[in-house]
């Protein structure tokens, strides 16, 4: 029986807080949209938190399927998984190019566990 990898392990739990962060983070902004008043200001800040939204939901989408194909890997001891994790963290970080430093430790360590897997 094959050992699970703990690379695997860090990353998906590293990726999996970064992403409750980011799931919270766009349940303030829709209920910050959702209360904007009548004022020219409070219409305006919800304009902007509905597009800065709009902008960072794709980076969350694939930092989100990571997180799933990162858990594939480590439960299911698939390989190509890990690869698939590797890449989507790498999309996710360059489309929130400003959220990448989050995704560095995930990123790395999802590489260097598919590296380090035996080949199939």
């Amino acid at each position: 029986m094959k050992k699970r990898s703990v690379l695997l392990l860090i990353a998906m739990i590293f990726a999996a807080i970064y992403l409750c962060m980011q799931i919270s983070n766009f349940a303030g902004g829709v209920q910050s949209i959702g209360t904007a008043g009548d004022t020219a200001e409070e219409a305006g800040a919800a304009v902007g938190t509905a597009i800065g939204m709009g902008i960072l939901l794709p980076h969350v989408i694939l930092v989100t399927l990571g997180v799933i194909f990162n858990a594939v890997a480590w439960i299911g001891k698939q390989r190509w998984a890990a690869l698939t994790a590797a890449i989507l963290y790498t999309v996710g970080g360059v489309l929130g190019l400003v959220n990448v430093v989050f995704m560095i430790v995930p990123l790395v360590l999802c590489f260097v566990a598919y590296g380090k897997s035996k080949s199939v």
